[in-house]
């Protein structure tokens, strides 16, 4: 299923056939019932993620950087997202929505410009997802709407290291040891290892360069995730520059 990459139709088939949980590998079974959501995520939730989320760590300073989404370690994860809570609460996402709108507003147009003509709404939606998280994170738009295509090849990237995940995933116990092999500057330079999570980091660190030394002092209306990030680090002291880094370059 890996290998061919028809998983979800192949589980599908699977959960039919023998019912809602299947023992799908010596350690593992898949589960189809969503009223185990709650149990398996919910908050208080015992269950840990598998090894398989390591394959998606980026690498920040010559050291693996745990994120939300990757973390492992329930005190770490509760650390991380104690810092972003609030800015992910209902109430401030609304402050997000003049950015979601003039990307919106280019789409639109765009439809309206194409009209006739056929049209991949797959890509466009991409393209449209990416733009609207490059404005609520740096208040900056990637460019994907304007120029009509996969800037940079950042989605393309994705599609190759997902091909990395999901084969490395099936092999956990390799993956310190490729992780201890691709910090190493020979392997790097290699270029084996898909750049995709190392490209966004480098946005990442450029976006935040670029809003310490030119913006801050001059826009104090932007309410952009890396503006308020900045605005409760001044607040607290409690966000380190690589909790920074981390969550920004989650978002992305």
């Amino acid at each position: 299923m890996v290998y061919k990459g028809d998983g979800p139709v192949q589980y599908r088939k699977i959960h039919e056939q023998y019912g809602p949980i299947v023992r799908v590998g010596p350690n593992e079974v898949s589960i189809a019932d969503p009223t185990m959501i709650p149990v398996i995520y919910g908050i208080g939730s015992k269950f840990t993620k598998t090894p398989f989320y390591m394959t998606m760590a980026p690498f920040y300073q010559g050291q693996v950087m745990d994120s939300m989404f990757t973390a492992r370690d329930t005190g770490y994860h509760k650390h991380l997202k104690s810092s972003v809570s609030q800015i992910f609460s209902m109430t401030n996402m609304k402050n997000f929505e003049i950015y979601t709108d003039e990307c919106t507003r280019i789409f639109i147009n765009a439809m309206l410009d194409l009209e006739g003509e056929p049209v991949d709404f797959s890509k466009w939606l991409q393209w449209y997802a990416f733009d609207v998280i490059g404005s609520i994170t740096f208040q900056r738009r990637f460019g994907f709407l304007e120029e009509r295509r996969d800037i940079d090849n950042m989605i393309g990237k994705i599609d190759t290291g997902l091909q990395y995940v999901k084969i490395l995933g099936q092999f956990p116990f390799l993956i310190p040891g490729l992780q201890r092999a691709f910090m190493n500057s020979y392997f790097q330079r290699l270029n084996l290892l898909p750049d995709t999570m190392d490209r966004f980091m480098k946005i990442t660190e450029e976006e935040v360069e670029r809003y310490d030394n030119h913006v801050a002092s001059k826009d104090a209306k932007r309410t952009d995730f890396l503006a308020q990030l900045r605005a409760k680090e001044k607040q607290s002291g409690k966000i380190s520059q690589r909790d920074m880094i981390n969550h920004l370059s989650n978002n992305l």
